[in-house]
């Protein structure tokens, strides 16, 4: 539009800064003259102010601190090269921020046989063309119509566009011959003026933001602002956001550039008194060395309270400062502007590179000063990053001294390819320096002995690895009676033969018949001899220490090798010290292996880690996948058996059409349920988690008193479903009774002792058969929670019979009570999905996989749950007859009615099956809770309970919910209504528990645990708000008594349960000390953990102390929302 070239005076042709230019009407009038030959044209607007940003893609931070100024966009396209990536990114800018915009199809000089015709309107210049230079151009245009169509957005040419609120204008334009430039200012004249006009008014309320910060020769360090609404007046006092805090200062110049010149172009300002919106201004004034690009600038007036004003400003740091990393150990940045700056962090950050330090314009003789911290440290992170700034001769002479590498770029990826070569360099010297040390995983049987001592000459089979001159081998041996272990160094392999031919390296597919080995000691060591010290039953292994893994590169080490490595390091886990945060790196795969190991391999390192992080060793088997994940949950909710358990329940409170509609909204908030513990479980992958969820849901203060309660409330939770389970299988075995209509001495009655006798002896087989199946090692016990996926999805369905519609009240409670009691079956069968929780530290990639298998298990439930319901609505006769099935589980009979007494059998099979399995996964959660509090040394017994066996498994702990629930279930034999009162509170300690967890998260931790992977972000307060009321509702209801009125043998034991277990909760709270279980810096190291910045590293947190807390990269995305 200017007719000037400023991507010359950029590096790269990129523009990489952020300019602002002022077109007074007077120039749009004569621009656009070519559009108004016959002078009806009006024009209203007194100007337009033009932003130009960045196009580079990484310059994402400049461009978006210019779109969120803008009242119209103009997208500039290559119609050579389509949508690019920045292209792409703008378009997620905009439509972000809602900003209507205008494609500029630029370079339509490009097209082959283009005849310009300079400064004209494009429609006579494209009718001037060829015809095939015309049908060129509407192949090209096609083409990107095609690519807006598949990002979402229907694009046409202007002049053809016929509803401007649906779709995109496209101005075909030529920068270079100034073709089309006309069409796309007549196009924002007119948009702005007819459709804009509200949003353009002028207000007297001051809006101004912050471009950019620069040094200027002459003037010292400036700001170049926009001007949006309002005055500014020489003189006035502002507040500014700063780096180091808000910075108080008074204008001392008002500039502006020359009428169609950039704010970045070097050349003569115009200066004044007073400016009005909109405009570009750079400001002149003391103490703007700091000031933050971005960021609102206020005017401090004579009534207004200047603390309230930099309270104000600086709360824009938050969403600003997330971009600037200052660790304390990395590499210095120095950039012309923070904006560039921003954009250089940026790029670092997504390339793995640290930055310590941080700095604005030239580079001088403090700035390398700062940087040699860094030689001790690291030698290859001091260096000075310097993009588009000078460097002061002192300080380059300095740099050169003390072996400082400055790099110098105008262009970002230059900068970036020089750092990446020279890293490269320092790490292939630090490779020759460590290849002495560096020792090569092998594994070795001994065929025989050539020579026993001085030296020992062996024949060997390579069982694993790479044999390689000079490796060091030993054998382990261990003491049968005290376990320790004993690594007998045997000296370094000094020559190798295959068939009297010497090799430097044999691998393993070349040993054949095996290789002699010619092992020899060095001075220091004594002598060993073969026979003496080992023998052929011993297996030989390269002596592997922690110094030799970090002297291994990963580029040059097989993937069978790295995970030999890995294999290698128990027997010598005295030389080689656990994995830390620190050193994590020598653990992962090397850069060859594949996708799905890799990715094993270093979700199970990360595992390792962030469990040490939360302060408890790996201890549990860690081979569970997604899969068991879900099965884990799906399998404990039984959404067949709930449904057929609870079926009854729904039909007596409210009927069919109750069911149904409780059902559609238990599905809803159920799922918003799982969300928020799913959020929890990612940042705190822990057995027995859910008590650990509450306790830091609450926060430091209060963590202690609400994760005894909750402990509490989830162990008698799971394990009285355990027991109840058994009894329903029971009562679906013995049900076969009534449909052979075979006579029980003294009747089917749980009067008969005989009877409960009987219902007890299965129930206890039941129960002992699920215990039985978790004592399988842990890849069978994969194989149960697969087959037990596919059971619940295979069975169940019937042909339809009738359709029932009505409502129905069996419960005798008010109408609008009576359908809310149904909730009591539809949100049941949903409750128990915290599983996959509880078994978290036995799954790889737990922050993952736990909370998909959450969610996951129930979105599958509520689905198949609701489609069996409905179908069973179908299936199922009468009421009458339904409720005048006399047998203890009705589905049986219902069964033999549809399907013949014979099929019933079947399926009673198929039931009772799916209920041991579900008894067997509940078990599961139940005992890992137990371990996880005996692991705590809380429990009588905790040493013995908190064991785990060969497999890594917690057996002990299985053993003690077999215990438990055998006696729970010698109750039936004396009073069935015993027994069912203490079962009674099954789910509603879980209800509670997870109301109370999203209680705890909105009030007390509403900002914490961004290191989920299922982060809430903006959603997180409409879903805690969701959580507890529902949860508080369906806790109403289980805790209600069903069958009005209430009598003695109606009345519900379940609040008495749910409060004793409470109170016995609150007496361990009190009683047990403080540093026994949930010690306050246990809740404040895991707290930190939690909220941990997803991506990054230790090294790669920002801290600041002097600064309000600094919100996370999900709360980044929120503030700019």
């Amino acid at each position: 539009i200017r007719q000037t070239n400023v991507q010359e005076g950029e590096a790269g042709g990129i523009t990489q800064q952020i300019g602002a230019t002022y077109f007074p009407v007077e120039a749009i009038k004569t621009k656009t003259a070519v559009m108004n030959r016959d002078g009806q044209q009006e024009y209203k607007i007194p100007g337009l102010l033009v932003i130009d940003t960045p196009g580079h893609e990484s310059f994402t931070n400049l461009r978006s601190r210019g779109s969120s100024l803008c009242n119209i966009a103009i997208l500039v396209v290559d119609i050579m090269h389509g949508l690019e990536p920045q292209t792409l990114e703008s378009l997620r800018l905009l439509r972000e921020r809602k900003s209507p915009f205008i494609v500029a199809l630029n370079k339509i000089d490009r097209i082959y046989g283009w005849e310009p015709i300079p400064d004209n309107d494009f429609r006579s210049s494209l009718e001037k063309q060829s015809r095939s230079v015309q049908r060129q151009f509407e192949d090209m245009t096609k083409k990107i119509i095609t690519a807006f169509a598949e990002q979402g957005l229907n694009a046409v040419l202007y002049y053809e566009n016929k509803s401007f609120a649906r779709n995109v204008s496209i101005v075909p334009t030529s920068a270079v011959t100034g073709e089309g430039v006309p069409d796309m200012i007549m196009l924002l004249v007119n948009l702005t003026q007819q459709r804009m006009s509200d949003r353009l008014m002028y207000l007297s309320e001051l809006e101004c933001t912050v471009l950019e910060v620069k040094v200027i020769e002459g003037l010292g360090t400036t700001i170049d602002v926009v001007l949006s609404n309002g005055i500014l007046h020489e003189g006035e006092k502002i507040v500014v956001c700063g780096l180091n805090g808000p910075i108080v200062t008074q204008i001392r110049a008002l500039l502006t550039p020359q009428p169609l010149r950039e704010l970045r172009i070097k050349s003569a300002y115009v200066h004044h008194k007073e400016v009005k919106a909109a405009l570009g201004v750079k400001i002149v004034a003391p103490d703007l060395e700091k000031a933050i690009a971005g960021s609102r600038l206020l005017v401090c007036g004579p009534d207004d309270d200047e603390d309230d004003l930099m309270d104000e400003v600086m709360a824009d740091l938050t969403t600003l400062l997330n971009s600037i990393d200052k660790s304390g150990r990395g590499v210095c940045v120095q950039a012309s502007t923070l904006g560039s700056l921003e954009a250089l962090l940026d790029f670092l950050k997504s390339s793995k590179i640290p930055v310590s330090g941080i700095n604005i314009g030239p580079v001088h003789k403090k700035d390398v000063m700062r940087a040699a911290t860094m030689l001790e440290k690291a030698k290859e992170l001091a260096c000075i990053l310097c993009f588009d700034v000078t460097v002061d001769k002192d300080a380059e002479r300095l740099a050169e001294e003390m072996g400082i590498r400055l790099f110098k770029a105008d262009i970002i990826y230059h900068l970036f390819d020089a750092f990446t070569a020279y890293n490269n360099e320092i790490m292939e010297a630090k490779r020759k320096d460590a290849a002495p040390q560096a020792v090569w995983p092998c594994r070795l049987k001994t065929i025989a002995a050539f020579a026993k001592r001085d030296p020992i000459i062996l024949g060997v089979d390579i069982l694993d690895g790479t044999l390689r001159v000079g490796t060091p081998l030993c054998v382990v041996k261990i003491d049968p009676e005290t376990q320790k272990k004993e690594i007998i160094d045997l000296g370094k392999i000094t020559s190798l033969e295959i068939n009297h031919k010497s090799f430097e390296i044999v691998k393993k597919s070349q040993a054949g018949g095996g290789v002699a080995v010619k092992i020899e000691h060095a001075v220091y060591q004594s002598a060993k001899m073969f026979g003496r010290h080992f023998d052929e039953k011993d297996e030989i292994y390269s002596h592997i220490t922690r110094q030799s893994i970090d002297a291994s590169f990963k580029a040059d080490v097989s993937n069978e090798e790295w995970l030999l490595i890995k294999a290698l390091k128990p027997p010598f886990s005295a030389d080689i010290p656990t994995m830390t945060a620190h050193n994590e790196a020598t653990d992962l795969p090397p850069p060859q292996a594949t996708d799905a190991e890799r990715d094993s391999a270093n979700a199970l390192d990360e595992d390792e880690i962030k469990l040490r992080k939360l302060g408890y060793k790996q201890s549990l088997h860690r081979s569970w996948h997604f899969v068991e994940s879900f099965a884990a949950s799906f399998v404990a909710m039984n959404f067949i058996g709930g449904v057929r358990s609870g079926f009854f329940l729904g039909l007596l409170a409210g009927g069919p059409a109750a069911i149904w509609s409780s059902y559609i909204i238990s599905m809803i908030f159920m799922f918003i349920t799982a969300a928020v513990l799913a959020e929890i479980c990612s940042a705190l992958p822990l057995s027995g988690s859910i008590y650990i969820w509450s306790a830091e849901s609450a926060g430091p203060k209060y963590a202690r008193f609400f994760g005894f309660i909750v402990a509490w409330w989830s162990t008698t939770a799971w394990m009285t479903f355990a027991a109840g389970n058994c009894q329903t299988t029971a009562n679906y075995i013995v049900s076969q009774l009534a449909v052979w209509e075979i006579d029980f001495p003294g009747g089917i009655s749980n009067d008969n002792v005989k009877w409960r006798a009987l219902i007890w002896a299965i129930s206890e087989g039941v129960l002992l058969l699920s215990i039985a199946i978790n004592y399988l090692p842990p890849r069978l016990y994969s194989a149960v929670f697969k087959f037990s996926v596919a059971l619940y999805a295979t069975y169940g369905f019937r042909s339809a019979k009738e359709v029932f519609t009505m409502t129905y009240n069996g419960t005798g409670a008010p109408a609008g009570w009576n359908w809310i009691l149904s909730f009591l079956f539809t949100a049941g069968t949903m409750i128990g999905f915290d599983a996959s929780g509880h078994i978290a530290e036995e799954t790889k990639n737990a922050s993952v996989v736990a909370g998909k298998g959450i969610i996951s298990s129930v979105v599958a439930t509520g689905v198949l749950g609701f489609a069996t319901t409905i179908l069973f609505l179908f299936c199922t006769p009468d009421l009458d007859t339904l409720f005048a099935l006399e047998a203890p589980q009705p589905f049986v009979q219902i069964y033999a009615l549809a399907l013949g007494k014979g099929g019933s059998i079947v399926m009673t099979a198929i039931a009772t099956l799916g209920l041991i399995l579900s008894t067997s996964v509940a078990i599961v959660a139940a005992s890992r809770l137990i371990f996880a509090v005996a692991r705590d040394g809380v429990l009588p017994l905790s040493g013995w309970i908190g064991k785990v066996d060969e497999a890594k498994q917690p057996r002990n702990a299985v053993t003690v919910m077999f215990a438990f629930g055998a006696v729970l279930l010698c109750t039936i034999l004396p009073s069935q209504v015993a027994f069912t009162s203490l079962i009674s509170a099954g789910g509603i300690p879980t209800t509670a528990a997870y109301g109370l967890i999203a209680l705890l998260r909105l009030t007390m931790t509403p900002n914490d645990f961004k290191s989920s992977h299922f982060y809430l972000g903006r959603w997180r307060i409409p879903f805690y708000i969701s959580t507890v009321v529902f949860n508080a509702i369906v806790f109403a209801v289980q805790v209600s008594p069903f069958f009005f009125p209430t009598t003695a043998e109606t009345f519900n034991f379940a609040p008495v349960i749910l409060g004793v277990v409470t109170i016995f909760g609150v007496m361990s709270w009190y009683f047990v000390p403080e540093d026994k279980w949930l010690r306050r810096e246990q809740i404040l190291q895991q707290l930190k953990v939690a909220d941990e910045p997803l991506e990054g590293n230790e090294s790669e947190v920002t801290t600041l102390p002097e600064l309000p807390e600094v919100s996370g990269p999900k709360l980044d995305l929120e503030h700019a929302d």
